[in-house]
C-alpha cells in the first residue's frame, strides 16, 4: 500500500470514528431553563472572527491548520500538517440553538468588542473552553462503550494501543472529576458570579497567528513540579480554561481555573510572574503540548522552515499521545515563541 493509500485509508477510517462517537446534547440541558429542539453545531471559535483571521488561501481555498489535521508527506513518510476549511473547524454539537446564542451574544455578537477588564467576558470565553472539553470527553466515552468488535479493532489501530478498557475507565475518570466543576460553572453563569474561577489575562496589540478553545491538564508546572501525574483514581487533577483568541488589531489570551485548585492557581501566579519573552514562550508551550482544539494560520505556518514544522508536529504527536512519557518544559531548550511580534498578522482594519 502507498503512504496516499494510507493517507486516504487512515482519513476514512477517522470520519467513520468521530461519526461513531458524535453526541447531539445541550451542555445545558439539566438547567431549568428550556432547551430549543434543535443540537446546533456550535463553534467553540468564532467561524467569522478568529477563525476568517487566520484563514488564507492555500491551491485557491481559504484555508487554516490544526494540530489534530495530520497526514503522511508521500516524500518523506513524516508527519504534515493538513489544510482544512474553517466550516467544520472548532465545532461541536454541545448546545441547543437557544442556550448557544443566547449564553454567548456578549462575546458573540461583536467579538472585536470582547473586554478583557469584564469578568464576565473572560468567564464566558472559559466557560465554553470548559464546556467543548466536557463534551469531547462525553463523546469518547460513548465512542469507546459501543460493543462492536469491528469497531474496536479500528479503534486500536486509530488510537495506536490496545488497552482499550483502561483508555474508557481513564475518560470516566476524567468526567466524574469535570462534573463537579460543570455545576459550580452552571450556577456561575446564571447567578453572574464569577469569583469561582481565578484569572490570567495577556492581551497583544497585534494578531498572533494561532487561535485555541480547551481545557488542559498540563503534567507539569514551570518549576518542575508534577501535578497532573498519578494513577490513584481519587486524585483531583488541575484543569486549565485556556482561550486564545486572534482579533483584527489585538490578540486575547485567558487562562483560567477553579479557585478551590491550589496547583491550577499556583500554574497561573507562575505566568503572572513572568517577564514578558520568557511568558511568550511559556504560553507556546502549554498550547503546542497540551491542546487538541487549536489552529494555526497558514501565513504563519507556511514561512517556518522544515525542522521547525516538524518539531511542531512531532512535539504535539508525543504530548498527545496515551503511551509516551510526559513532557516537563525546559525554557532554556524550548525555541519557539507563537506570540512573537515578527509573526503578527496583516488583518484589514
Amino acid at each position: 500500500m502507498t503512504i496516499q493509500e494510507k493517507n486516504i485509508e487512515f482519513s476514512k477510517l477517522k470520519s467513520e470514528i468521530i461519526k461513531k462517537a458524535t453526541l447531539k446534547e445541550c451542555f445545558l440541558k439539566e438547567t431549568q431553563e428550556e432547551c430549543s429542539s434543535n443540537i446546533v453545531n456550535a463553534h467553540s471559535l468564532q467561524r467569522m472572527g478568529s477563525l476568517s483571521i487566520l484563514e488564507r488561501e492555500i491551491n485557491g481555498n481559504q484555508k487554516i491548520f490544526a494540530l489534530t489535521e495530520k497526514q503522511i508527506n508521500p516524500n518523506t513518510g513524516k508527519s504534515e500538517l493538513l489544510p482544512i476549511g474553517k466550516k467544520t473547524a472548532s465545532t461541536f454539537f454541545g448546545f441547543c440553538g437557544n442556550h448557544d446564542s443566547k449564553i454567548f451574544a456578549p462575546i458573540e455578537q461583536n467579538p472585536e468588542l470582547i473586554d478583557l477588564d469584564l469578568d464576565e467576558h473572560c468567564f464566558l470565553l472559559s466557560f465554553r473552553a470548559f464546556a467543548i472539553s466536557y463534551h469531547r470527553k462525553k463523546e469518547n466515552i460513548h465512542l469507546l462503550s459501543i460493543n462492536d468488535e469491528e469497531l474496536k479493532t479500528k479503534l486500536r489501530k486509530y488510537f495506536n494501543h490496545n488497552n482499550l478498557d483502561a483508555q474508557l475507565e481513564g475518560e470516566k475518570l476524567g468526567l466524574q472529576d469535570m462534573n463537579p466543576n460543570k455545576e459550580i460553572l452552571t450556577n456561575a453563569l446564571y447567578s453572574k458570579d464569577y469569583s469561582c474561577l481565578d484569572f490570567f489575562i495577556y492581551e497583544l496589540d497585534y494578531t498572533v497567528p494561532t487561535a485555541m478553545c480547551m481545557l488542559t491538564s498540563p503534567p507539569y508546572l514551570f518549576n518542575g513540579k508534577a501535578i497532573n501525574i498519578s494513577t490513584n483514581p481519587e486524585y483531583q487533577y488541575s484543569d486549565i480554561f485556556t482561550s486564545v483568541i486572534p482579533l483584527k488589531s489585538r490578540t486575547l489570551v485567558i487562562l483560567a481555573s477553579m479557585k478551590n485548585d491550589p496547583f491550577g492557581s499556583i500554574y497561573l501566579d507562575e505566568l503572572e510572574n513572568m517577564y514578558e519573552l520568557p511568558l511568550q514562550k511559556a504560553l507556546t508551550w502549554h498550547v503546542l503540548t497540551n491542546a487538541e482544539n487549536c489552529f494555526f494560520s497558514p501565513e504563519w505556518f507556511e514561512n517556518l522552515n522544515t525542522s521547525q514544522k516538524q518539531y511542531i508536529v512531532d512535539l504535539s504527536e508525543f504530548s498527545g499521545s496515551l503511551t509516551t512519557p510526559y513532557l516537563k518544559y525546559n525554557p532554556k531548550e524550548f525555541k519557539l515563541n507563537l506570540f512573537d511580534s515578527k509573526y503578527a498578522l496583516v488583518t484589514e482594519k
